[in-house]
């Protein structure tokens, strides 16, 4: 479509004005839906500890589904590139809070149905459920197109102008019906984590606590008001005073920053891989001519290995490697080396990667290299866990909640600045120069990481500092 859009008399489109529309059409996408999201970014983990996780995770299903209908539709009515009507459909997967708010939500449900002690571990498979499936879906992709490409009757050329084929059709007709399903499963059949009970109490404890003043202050000063008030998650990521246990005030100061640290380091991270797959896509389709096919091989490599990662990997290194013989242990309170270790290793691990593909000259060594992605898999997880460990456990929707608000007002911005690099690099010939970009941004949260375990001071024999015990009568 992108290519028949920029299409000269001869039916032929230029390779670098093609990739540059794909790139703003991605960057405006990714913008759109950001800014569209961050009203429900802002409310949707709080919420959720309210009236539970199950009717938000259900309703991003919906929306997600109205975007897909919406591209099928213009996909079988048009064969060029419609801007606002395909914006129009991906911003409607953003009313909910899109993606953000999902993995959100995602962490909390995982969250609320496993012990601490397990939740690095549970939020693995979280994450390597996802990967599953991105997993078979190019998987089961490939296969579905190579039994009714045959009705094609032509292959599609790279700058060559085409139309939409049949097999591409029946892939987004398989990915509707797919789509439905799973959105009847989380309507009807998807248990809630949270009980009656527990959402009654945080109803109670989440009565308005306006003051007399602003309740009855004009209409201006209380829009005012409510649009600030809509930001106010945020400021749990400050660790506040009213949230620090007692045996973390004494040292308030240092957790305040190791806190701020890990989030920054976690936000830098999530935001500068939005933009990732679009500017690898597209980075395959200017150097090397990839084709669906070669998507879903390089989609099946980063996923299939990430789950390894995720469900085999993880349990070993930090149980069996961290805890049993090298003796590291685990604190309840705060960061600890085992966490560290883990960050680290998937930071030092995406680092390289980065640093790799910015000098990688052929297909099959960008094959190879987005393999060794899986590592970095193992950060995640780790430094949530972490992060978590600082907080009630009460306020853990409210703590995913405002890391994803945190994340959607980055990503309002970094997507329109890795996209601009992007653009630039292709004009100056030299397109891996994103990469190289990637790989300071890792270098930058390394560093913050190390910073973290200075300021705690953490060694293989840190103990968890003593409880203070306050008695009442």
């Amino acid at each position: 479509m992108a290519c028949n859009s920029m299409k000269d008399e001869n039916g032929i489109c230029d390779p670098i004005s093609t990739q540059v529309l794909v790139s703003n059409f991605n960057m405006y996408l990714m913008v759109g839906t950001t800014i569209v999201s961050l009203f429900a970014s802002a409310k949707v983990g709080q919420l959720s500890d309210l009236y539970g996780r199950q009717p938000f995770i259900a309703g991003i299903v919906i929306t997600t589904l109205l975007t897909k209908v919406g591209e099928f539709l213009i996909a079988i009515h048009y064969d060029t590139l419609h801007l606002k009507l395909l914006l129009g459909a991906g911003i409607i997967s953003g009313l909910l809070g899109g993606l953000p708010s999902f993995s959100a939500l995602l962490s909390s449900y995982i969250s609320d149905v496993v012990e601490p002690s397990k939740r690095t571990y549970a939020l693995a498979l979280g994450t390597a459920s996802l990967f599953i499936g991105q997993s078979l879906g190019p998987i089961a992709g490939n296969w579905l197109q190579s039994i009714f490409e045959k009705a094609d009757g032509v292959s599609a050329k790279l700058h060559t102008s085409s139309v939409v084929l049949p097999s591409e059709l029946v892939l987004l007709q398989v990915e509707l019906v797919l789509q439905v399903l799973l959105c009847i499963y989380a309507v009807f059949y998807f248990p809630e984590s949270r009980s009656k009970r527990a959402q009654h109490k945080s109803r109670s404890n989440s009565m308005n606590t306006d003051s007399p003043a602003i309740r009855n202050s004009n209409i201006f000063v209380h829009s005012i008001h409510s649009f600030i008030k809509l930001f106010s998650p945020l400021l749990i990521l400050t660790y506040p005073t009213s949230v620090v246990s007692p045996n973390h005030k004494p040292h308030i100061k240092s957790y305040r920053l190791v806190v701020i640290l890990l989030i920054v380091s976690m936000c830098i991270c999530s935001t500068i891989f939005v933009a990732f797959g679009p500017i690898l896509i597209q980075y395959g389709y200017y150097r090397f001519d990839w084709g669906s096919k070669e998507i879903g091989y390089i989609m099946t490599i980063i996923s299939s290995t990430r789950t390894v990662i995720l469900m085999l990997f993880i349990p070993f290194f930090q149980t069996t490697i961290l805890q049993k013989w090298l003796g590291y242990k685990p604190l309840s309170k705060q960061l600890d080396m085992i966490d560290y270790i883990m960050i680290v290793t998937g930071y030092v691990s995406d680092f390289f990667v980065f640093l790799a593909l910015a000098f990688a000259t052929t297909n099959k060594q960008v094959m190879f290299i987005t393999g060794f992605f899986a590592l970095g898999a193992t950060s995640n997880p780790a430094c949530n866990s972490a992060l978590l460990k600082f907080y009630p456990a009460s306020m853990t929707g409210l703590v995913f909640g405002a890391c994803s608000l945190l994340n959607s007002l980055l990503a309002v911005f970094a997507p329109m600045l890795l996209m601009s690099i992007y653009n630039w690099s292709l004009r100056q010939h030299i397109p891996t120069f994103i990469f190289l970009v990637y790989a300071g941004a890792f270098m930058m949260v390394i560093l913050m990481v190390y910073i973290s375990k200075r300021i705690l001071q953490l060694t293989r024999h840190s103990e968890e500092k003593e409880d203070v015990v306050i008695e009442t009568t």
